[in-house]
C-alpha cells in the first residue's frame, strides 16, 4: 500500500517519525502539489493510493501512519488494544493538539517576531503552556509514559510538541519546574529516528523576552532597532509597509509554522550529510518547497509585498 502525505505543517514531521520507527514507506510531497478533495487547509492530508477510502487530514493522518507500522506505537484498527490502550493514547494524543500545542506555536512566536511584541498576549500564551506542562507532569510523576508502561504515538507527539518551546521558551527554571516532562522529551528526544527529522534538541539557560516599550501590543523590538548607523540598509523598511491582511492570531500561527518547517528542512539536510538514505534530494527539496510557501503565506498575511496605502490629500 503506498502512502503518500502532502504537509505544510509541523505535524507532518510527526507522520514521517512515526512511518520511520515503524517502517512505513511514506513519499512527502509540499501541501502546494496536493489535488485532491480534502481540506488542504488540514494539513497533512494523507493520500492511501490503494485504498478505497476517502483522504485522511490532521491528526487522523498521523493515527492512519502509525498504524500501519509494526513498532506497536499505535494499535491497528483491527487489532484492538495492543500495546497500548488506545483510548489512553488518544486522550493524550487529543490533549497535544488542543492544549499543548497551541500555547507552544503562540510562545515561540511571539518570541521570534521581528516587529512589535505583544506582552499581554505572550504572558498569556505562557500561562497556558504552564498549565499544560503541570498537567503532563502530574500524570508523569508516576508513568514511564503517557499510556501505560510503553512508548506510544503519544509520546513521540508531545515530545515533537516541545521541541520548539525547549529551544526558545523553556528555560533552566521552567525545565526544573516540570522534571517529568523533561525526563520524557529527553527519552524521545534521543531515539535515533527522531533526531533523524527534528535533529538533536535545544535548550536555553534564559528566555529573550523582548521589550515591550511600554507594555502593550505596541511599541515592540523591531528587526532594524540595534543596525548600526552605517548600516547599508535597514530590516524593518526593506519590507513592505502594505495593511496586513492576517489577524494577530494569523500571523503569529504562520511564523510558528514557518520556524518549525525550518527546523524540518534543516534536519533533513543534516540526515543526508550524514549519510541517513531517508533524507533523499526529493525530501529536502520537497521540504524546502513547503517552507517557501509558507514563508509566501506568511509575508502575505504581514503585507510584506504589498503596496502601502497612501491617504488622500
Amino acid at each position: 500500500m503506498a502512502l503518500s502525505l502532502y504537509t505544510r505543517e509541523f505535524d507532518g514531521s510527526k507522520a514521517i517519525i512515526a512511518a520511520k520507527i515503524g517502517g512505513v514507506k511514506l513519499t512527502v510531497f509540499p501541501i502546494s502539489a496536493y489535488q485532491g478533495k480534502a481540506d488542504a487547509a488540514k494539513a497533512p492530508v494523507l493520500v492511501v493510493l490503494d485504498g478505497d477510502g476517502a483522504d485522511v487530514t490532521g491528526l487522523d493522518a498521523v493515527k492512519y501512519v502509525a498504524a500501519m507500522g509494526d513498532a506497536g506505537v499505535y494499535p491497528r484498527p483491527s487489532e484492538g488494544v495492543v500495546p497500548a490502550d488506545v483510548a489512553v493514547v488518544d486522550k493524550w494524543l487529543a490533549f497535544d493538539a488542543a492544549s499543548l500545542a497551541p500555547p507552544v506555536a503562540s510562545v515561540t512566536a511571539a518570541l521570534a517576531a521581528k516587529g512589535a511584541f505583544d506582552k499581554l498576549a505572550y504572558d498569556a500564551a505562557m500561562k497556558d503552556l504552564e498549565g499544560a506542562l503541570k498537567t503532563l507532569n502530574d500524570h508523569l510523576a508516576a508513568a514511564t509514559f503517557l499510556a501505560n508502561d510503553t512508548l506510544s504515538l503519544a509520546d513521540l507527539c508531545v515530545a515533537c510538541t516541545l521541541y520548539p518551546a525547549m529551544a526558545a521558551a523553556l528555560d533552566a527554571p521552567a525545565r526544573t519546574r516540570h522534571p517529568h516532562v523533561c525526563r520524557l522529551f529527553n527519552t524521545v528526544a534521543a531515539l535515533p529516528v527522531v533526531v533523524g527529522v527534528m535533529g538533536k534538541p535545544v535548550t536555553i539557560d534564559k528566555v529573550k523576552v523582548p521589550t515591550t516599550g511600554g507594555g502593550g501590543s505596541s511599541g515592540g523590538r523591531t528587526e532594524g532597532s540595534k543596525q548600526s548607523k552605517g548600516s547599508r540598509s535597514t530590516p524593518a523598511a526593506a519590507a513592505a509597509t502594505g495593511t496586513p491582511t492576517g489577524s494577530p492570531a494569523e500571523i503569529a500561527s504562520a511564523e510558528a509554522a514557518a520556524a518549525e518547517q525550518g527546523a524540518a528542512v534543516k534536519a533533513l539536510k543534516d540526515g543526508k550529510k550524514a549519510g541517513d538514505a531517508t533524507c533523499t534530494d526529493d525530501a529536502v527539496k520537497a521540504a524546502v518547497a513547503v517552507l517557501l510557501g509558507l514563508k509566501k503565506t506568511l509575508d502575505a498575511l504581514k503585507g510584506v509585498g504589498a503596496k502601502p496605502v497612501t491617504p488622500a490629500a
